[in-house]
């Protein structure tokens, strides 16, 4: 009797040790299943890090290249608004030449009727 208890208890701690390597079998496929989502994860990550770095330097230079055309406006802007307050004054001068030419007419006028009476 002692030899079957001692046989059952074998087969007993066999199926266990069997259970217990079959656990580990689990174990180590779910760690690989966990390392294979790992993996897939980090390369995923490094996608969105790359898209990222791009769409950074798309609006990088999208936003230089709006600059540089603002600049460029500005400056045109700039430049008709001296080149019209030049005419402008230029206007302004030649009409107030024009009025004290006017004014020296009549003066010359008046002088002239009056040596005449």
């Amino acid at each position: 009797q002692d030899a079957a208890t001692h046989a059952q208890d074998a087969a007993t701690h066999a199926q266990d040790a069997a259970t217990h390597v079959q656990n580990a079998a689990t174990h180590a496929q779910d760690a690989a299943t966990h390392a294979a989502d790992a993996a897939t994860h980090a390369k995923h990550a490094a996608t969105h890090t790359r898209d990222a770095a791009t769409l950074t330097r798309d609006i990088q230079e999208r936003d230089t290249h709006v600059t540089r055309e603002i600049h460029e406006r500005v400056t045109l802007l700039t430049s008709l608004t001296n080149h019209l307050t030049s005419q402008r004054e230029e206007r302004n001068t030649t009409r107030g030449s024009e009025e004290q030419d006017t004014m020296r007419g009549r003066e010359d006028r008046d002088n002239t009727q009056l040596s005449i009476d």
